[in-house]
């Protein structure tokens, strides 16, 4: 990514995902410091408030990750990706409330466009839904959900240690130290 940023340091997009790196990694200060970069640079950008928001929520400031995700969520049209991320941040921010209704909008919309399963783990997770979580992760290993290779990612380190887990990122294919 830091090549990619030197070869176009005024791009959105690479911008952007240059927080992703940081989170993924797990240093939370430089994601964080990356990901207000990116939305200086581009604050119209969806992309750009949802690295901001995880960044925010894996450094423990989930009321700012809210703020940012719902954001995010505003400027893509509150399609099922962004809003599983408010969901998650409002679980992490202790609104059970606002992360089950996060959780009860994705299942309505499943009556009428597809929610990636994906989405409703994320959501689950933030609402302490662990089971249910689970049950739509297998639900996207049995869809092939591509976003699957993202367990290794922040989101999912107060499940790590379940056996759920360990069995799915196993199939995944992930390597051991990421799960």
């Amino acid at each position: 990514m830091e090549l990619a940023r030197r070869a176009d340091p005024v791009s959105p997009a690479i911008t952007a995902f240059v927080p992703c790196v940081y989170l993924s990694a797990r240093r939370y200060r430089r994601a964080l410091c990356e990901a207000i970069d990116a939305v200086a640079l581009e604050p119209y950008s969806p992309l750009a408030h949802w690295a901001l928001g995880r960044a925010y929520a894996a450094a423990g400031r989930p009321h700012d990750a809210i703020d940012s995700l719902e954001r995010a969520s505003e400027l893509a049209g509150h399609a099922s990706f962004w809003l599983s991320a408010v969901g998650y941040a409002r679980g992490m921010a202790g609104d059970r409330t606002g992360a089950d209704d996060v959780v009860s909008a994705l299942r309505v919309r499943c009556r009428r466009e597809y929610v990636s399963p994906y989405d409703l783990a994320i959501a689950s997770l933030g609402a302490g839904d662990t089971a249910s979580a689970f049950d739509h992760l297998e639900d996207a290993f049995a869809q092939r959900v591509m976003r699957l290779i993202m367990l290794g990612e922040p989101e999912f380190d107060g499940v790590r240690s379940d056996k759920r887990f360990m069995r799915l990122a196993k199939k995944v294919g992930l390597p051991h130290r990421q799960a």
